[in-house]
């Protein structure tokens, strides 16, 4: 089976998401202001500014680096309960399909935190609101669900269900854990 276009869909989304957290990391710079006068309480406005930007710049590429390798491991560990329960569909395959549907709900997720930085909601809160399990999991759940189901159709309704649900409660679980 070819696996071009589900594989392009989870490389591009994850391209796609990288700027986008730049500038969400810029948007919610006060907040890493913040965090930086109270840690350095005797820093001068430059150190302070150098120690935001510092943290801006960190924040993006870590989350990057977090969101791609949150995408490849959730894909493979739904990939390969999905064979478990009997799926004929290759696990690479599988991967880069569920792969493709998760990055594509980070881009989602992302594109709402940066629409909410540009209107009067706190920092802060936004900050709050984007490490907890947000009601957005369900969305995933069934974009998820759809897939399988039109790419693995031999299995049943409740395997398909199990499978589906994997990736929003990994995702779930990790930002609890964090």
């Amino acid at each position: 089976m070819n696996t071009t276009a589900p594989r392009r869909t989870q490389v591009l989304s994850l391209l796609a998401v990288a700027p986008l957290l730049a500038l969400l990391m810029f948007r919610l710079r006060d907040v890493f202001r913040d965090e930086v006068a109270a840690a350095l309480p005797d820093a001068t406005e430059q150190e302070v500014s150098l120690g935001t930007w510092a943290a801006v710049a960190a924040g993006s590429v870590l989350n990057v680096l977090v969101y791609t390798a949150g995408v490849l491991l959730i894909a493979a560990a739904t990939a390969g309960l999905c064979r478990g329960l009997g799926c004929d569909v290759e696990f690479r395959r599988l991967r880069h399909l569920v792969g493709g549907v998760f990055a594509l709900y980070l881009v989602a997720r992302t594109v709402v935190l940066v629409a909410l930085t540009f209107t009067p909601v706190p920092s802060a809160s936004l900050m709050d609101w984007s490490t907890r399990p947000d009601p957005g999991l369900l969305l995933l759940a069934l974009a998820t669900g759809w897939v399988l189901r039109k790419t693995a159709p031999e299995l049943g309704a409740l395997r398909v269900a199990g499978c589906a649900i994997a990736p929003p409660l990994l995702l779930a679980l990790a930002q609890i854990a964090l």
